[in-house]
């Protein structure tokens, strides 16, 4: 692989290791968007991944909506946000809101998740596939959400047009209006699912391997 785009993988992954953390602001996240567009939709990391000697794919630990799909119905969540970004000393994953009253056996199944955060060991492909926002039932996935940010809200483009006969574009109006309304940890909720996203990759225990086998392929980097 050409050594420039190594040095380019190893820069970003480091930047986002630096700089999204707990005390990151909004704009300087919509700006960077592009370093995570061109990671995971872009396919960038994979590709340095596998240039770097590994096989398969590297593992990424995220808080999963999964499991709560299992158990109810996608056109009865209003709401829904896989998160789990540290911001300010706070971390708020699987935020669930339902547009319908619950029966008892939906309470019981409720209860028995408990309040701990349910996480998945995903394939970075899967990864990016998984859903991460949900508004009246209609999912948003780990990719749709960054290259939302970086193609709508001005990480590389601002484009304010919606045409709401495609169903994609429908998606874009509902992400407006929860990024407009809805806050996690004092921040806007698409943000902090940007953040999260974010941070789930530079925490993997694979991608931190990969950024030493970096370091070694590419010396001046650190």
């Amino acid at each position: 692989m050409n050594s420039y785009i190594l040095k380019v993988v190893a820069s970003d992954l480091r930047y986002l290791g630096e700089e999204w953390d707990q005390d990151i602001d909004d704009d300087s996240l919509r700006r960077s968007s592009n370093v995570l567009r061109m990671l995971l939709v872009d396919g960038k990391l994979l590709e340095v991944w596998r240039s770097a000697g590994f096989d398969d794919q590297p593992q990424i630990v995220a808080p999963t909506l999964e499991e709560h799909l299992k158990r109810f119905r996608l056109e009865d969540i209003q709401f829904a946000q896989a998160g789990g970004a540290e911001f300010k000393g706070i971390t708020v994953a699987a935020i669930f809101t339902l547009s319908t009253s619950l029966n008892q056996e939906q309470i019981k199944e409720l209860y028995a998740l408990g309040p701990r955060v349910h996480t998945a060991s995903y394939k970075l492909a899967d990864f990016i596939e998984s859903p991460c926002i949900i508004v009246k039932g209609i999912i948003t996935t780990r990719r749709e959400l960054v290259k939302y940010v970086a193609n709508k809200l001005g990480g590389a483009h601002i484009d304010q047009r919606r045409d709401i006969s495609k169903p994609k574009e429908r998606k874009f109006v509902y992400l407006d209006k929860i990024r407009e309304t809805m806050q996690v940890a004092g921040k806007p909720a698409i943000y902090y699912e940007l953040l999260s996203i974010g941070q789930s990759l530079v925490r993997s225990d694979d991608i931190k391997r990969l950024r030493q086998r970096l370091v070694n392929l590419i010396p001046h980097q650190t």
